[in-house]
């Protein structure tokens, strides 16, 4: 940081992370603060955005009047504020460079390849804007919304570039006992099955009350919709309000959402859309998001009542049973919910230790379809590892697995009830215990059973002779999450103390799976920081190999790194251990339907597919050629590869 002398006020001499802890002092002076920056683009993090924006809003608020004229990227600042007094500079002090500016902001430097603002898509066009009036039947309040970004955020400006004071309603109180719950689209584009969530929960719901008239949406089976990330806008809002449509249907007295952080657009935009409507009727979410961040996406969604933290079956019977009664439910465990200006976090809900003690999952109250001849199922939650780009700890903690036999009696009852044939086993890692594996398949063997199935595994807990053993009792294909064959990357995201070992290994395993025609799907990442153009070369040249030398059983699977909330990669970030990169190829991410970019790309805890990390060797442009090119080589080596026939 420097200074420029000023007459009537205070200079300010120091760094940026001095500036925070100087921020008492400068309040008790009470006169003006002249500031000027210059930020390093090392020094250019969120983290420090942060930090800076917090001691600037303390300074406003302690009645200081600041003037400053910066080069800084005001992507720090979330964007820039005219209460600041912030003139922002239509050039780049540091580079040179002119800035795109749009509405006063910042919006990219040419040079830097930073945007510090939203894209022109996010501003509300014409198209947006009656879009947005349709679904919500008013106005798009952009006149009166953020002053700064325009963005049409209710409450909190989704940039944090100015919080309005509120106080909030009590959470509301259920009229009768029916509850609907719903499951968003999901993102990959597989056949549809009934969502796993609804169903274990439906189970619990009922189990806990049977005089309740639960409804299950899961929108995958009944939107003609195969990705809702890659949508236009104004299909994703079709499906919305179809979506809307078929939950009034159901004349909810209470709505539950569940959302992962791959459907999240879709679920926060279906609750904006369900409150104006239906204003008294109690409002629930819960998944991932709901569980890592329930501070952020409660600031951002004024329409919700109570988050559910963690697995809903330990939760939702109890939080349900008080909201029809109108009962307090600050001693329900797990909960998160707004009180007066506050946020309330009950205790974390003890994880369910004996997942044999639930019942099966329930598919009789899905509206408009029943489970086909695949499903999915669940023998465990959680995961004994800790990948460093996985969230799985902090929603399920410990790793708990169903008994082999409990597992095979729910297979046997999907079979005989609905006509199930092939099964998708859901877990993070299904081979996670080897001699439950081998003791699963004893009794599966036992039973006699001609199901087709797929599972999860990982390089090292998997063997040859475990692989021979699924198959003899119906294992069809493997996803192996291989990840990468850089010895800094393999140790980067915790998946191995020796790399040489475990990639000979990976390659043994996939050369005997396809020696006994069980397919193998190979997952690959790259884009890492700290990678080369060598490093991410090295991981796609192995997947070339397994391809072409173990046709047509291997089907690779090429991504980039993402931060998913809740990660340790995540908090990372949030230290600014990391830079994120809006990403600019769309062909880079799927990341890229309206929903996404032009609703949510500034939040990267709502979308982190649409980020990247900023890498230590390679412009941005450069990453993205070269994973666009990668992936399209492996498409050419493996058009179709190996898919389990669901």
């Amino acid at each position: 940081m420097s200074d420029a002398p000023s007459e009537d006020g205070r200079v300010f001499r120091g760094t940026v992370a001095e500036l925070a802890d100087a921020i008492a002092d400068m309040v008790d002076v009470g006169v003006p603060v002249q500031l000027s920056l210059e930020v390093p683009p090392a020094d250019r993090t969120p983290a420090l955005g942060r930090r800076l924006r917090d001691a600037l809003t303390a300074l406003r608020e302690g009645g200081i009047s600041v003037q400053m004229r910066t080069p800084l990227p005001l992507c720090l600042l979330g964007a820039g504020d005219p209460a600041w007094g912030i003139d922002v500079p239509t050039s780049c002090d540091g580079c040179k460079d002119a800035w795109t500016v749009e509405y006063g902001r910042v919006v990219l430097c040419r040079v830097a390849d930073r945007w510090c603002g939203p894209p022109r898509a996010s501003f509300p066009s014409a198209t947006a804007v009656a879009d947005y009036a349709r679904l919500y039947r008013e106005a798009a309040p952009v006149p009166d919304g953020c002053r700064t970004c325009r963005h049409w955020a209710r409450g909190t400006c989704h940039w944090g570039c100015r919080a309005s004071p509120r106080s909030f309603a009590p959470v509301r109180r259920a009229a009768g006992k029916r509850i609907t719950l719903v499951w968003p689209p999901t993102v990959d584009g597989t056949a549809p099955r009934p969502s796993l969530n609804l169903a274990y929960l439906t189970a619990a719901l009922e189990h806990a009350d049977p005089s309740l008239e639960v409804s299950c949406i899961d929108t995958n089976l009944v939107l003609d919709l195969d990705n809702v990330i890659t949508v236009p806008l104004a299909e994703a809002r079709r499906h919305l309000s179809h979506t809307l449509s078929l939950i009034e249907r159901t004349r909810p007295d209470i709505l539950a959402v569940g959302a992962w952080t791959s459907n999240l657009p879709f679920a926060l935009e279906l609750v904006r859309a369900f409150r104006p409507r239906h204003p008294d009727v109690p409002v629930v979410m819960g998944g991932y998001p709901a569980t890592e961040g329930p501070v952020e996406l409660l600031s951002i969604l004024s329409e919700v009542d109570v988050l559910v933290r963690g697995e809903g079956e330990a939760t939702l019977p109890g939080l349900v049973a008080r909201l029809i009664t109108g009962r307090p439910i600050d001693d329900v465990q797990g909960l998160s919910y707004r009180s007066g200006s506050k946020v309330v976090h009950t205790p974390p809900a003890v994880p369910l230790k004996d997942l044999d003690a639930l019942p099966f999952p329930s598919y009789e109250r899905f509206v408009g379809a029943r489970p086909g001849r695949a499903v999915t199922v669940s023998t465990s939650r959680g995961c004994p590892f800790s990948c460093t780009y996985c969230s799985n700890e902090k929603m399920y903690q410990a790793m708990r697995q169903n008994s082999p036999e409990y597992v095979v009696r729910e297979l046997a009852d999907l079979h005989k009830r609905w006509g199930v044939t092939r099964i998708e086993f859901s877990d993070n890692l299904f081979t996670a215990d080897p001699h439950w594996v081998a003791r699963f398949c004893e009794v599966l063997d036992e039973k006699g059973s001609d199901l087709v199935w797929t599972c999860s595994s990982r390089v090292d807990t998997l063997t040859t002779d475990l692989i021979d053993r699924m198959r003899a009792v119906g294992l069809e294909s493997i996803y192996l999450g291989l990840e990468s064959v850089v010895p800094d990357s393999l140790r980067f995201m915790g998946k191995t103390g020796d790399p040489t070992k475990y990639v000979e290994r990976a390659r043994r395993l996939i050369a005997h799976a396809a020696s006994s025609s069980v397919g193998m799907s190979v997952g690959g990442i790259v884009a890492l920081p700290h990678e080369d153009r060598a490093d991410m070369q090295a991981t796609v040249s192995f997947l070339e190999e397994m391809v072409t030398t173990n046709a047509p059983y291997v089907k690779p699977n090429l991504f980039s790194l993402i931060p998913f909330p809740g990660s340790p990669l995540w908090d990372a970030v949030q230290r600014g251990d990391h830079a994120l990169l809006p990403v600019r190829n769309p062909a880079f991410s799927i990341w890229n339907g309206g929903l996404f970019r032009e609703l949510y790309w500034h939040l990267p805890w709502v979308v982190p597919g649409a980020f990247e990390f900023a890498n230590d060797h390679l412009e941005q442009n450069e990453v993205e050629r070269f994973v666009i090119e990668a992936r399209a080589r492996l498409q050419e080596l493996a058009p179709e590869g190996f898919e389990a026939k669901f």
